[in-house]
């Protein structure tokens, strides 16, 4: 198992993160950082693969650049055997409509 692997594995027992044996959503936008967690999590031996369920949110903000991202993620997790949950929303339309920021 690779070091940074065993780190985490050790942190993730040492703090009972994940308790039970319900499902672990992990969040992925498609960045490098999501993404090597999701790689990490589902190829490194930590007994979580079975339970990973990969989530991503498109919010609009990026044109295709947002629709890339979803798609990336999604084909990401088929590569992985992960089930994949996705949703998007027009995040400036809400903003406009709510009068709340970004």
């Amino acid at each position: 198992m690779h070091p940074l692997a065993e780190k985490v594995g050790e942190i993730i027992r040492a703090q009972n993160f994940f308790p039970g044996n319900g499902n672990i959503i992990v969040t992925v936008s498609g960045g490098i950082d999501s993404m090597a967690l999701l790689h990490l999590l589902a190829t490194h031996g930590l007994g979580l693969r079975d339970r990973l369920v990969v989530a991503h949110f498109n919010h609009q903000l990026r044109g295709e650049d947002s629709d890339a991202d979803a798609a990336f993620v999604g084909a990401a997790a088929g590569q992985l055997g992960l089930t994949f949950e996705s949703d998007s929303g027009d995040t400036q339309q809400l903003a406009a409509e709510t009068g709340e920021g970004i």
